[in-house]
């Protein structure tokens, strides 16, 4: 099994300030729900790290110097929440390989 195979990841779409916020949530929330949805069909892990990207709009370290993209700490927070369903896969994996 490949790595991208183990994992899918999901993020919400930069903070727009002159949109709809609370139809952007929504729609980012059944945006998820569908995926994990068919993640869990395909045997597929999924990590909703949605949650942590939300945390960007009162906490602008979380964002890079251009207001867009994640910063090296969102990455963090977001590897912090994957790693444990990555390693637990891996051992899984090893163990019915034995």
């Amino acid at each position: 099994m490949c790595w991208y195979s183990l994992i899918r990841i999901t993020v919400s779409p930069p903070f727009a300030e002159k949109k709809n916020p609370a139809k952007i949530i929504q729609e980012i929330n059944q945006y998820n729900q569908i995926k994990e949805s068919i993640a869990t069909k395909h045997g597929v892990h999924f990590v909703n790290i949605t949650s942590i990207s939300r945390k960007a709009e009162s906490n602008p370290a979380l964002l890079a110097e251009d207001q867009l993209h994640p910063s090296g700490k969102m990455c963090c927070m977001w590897v912090d929440k994957a790693l444990p369903v990555i390693v637990n896969e891996i051992k899984t994996m090893d163990s019915q390989n034995r």
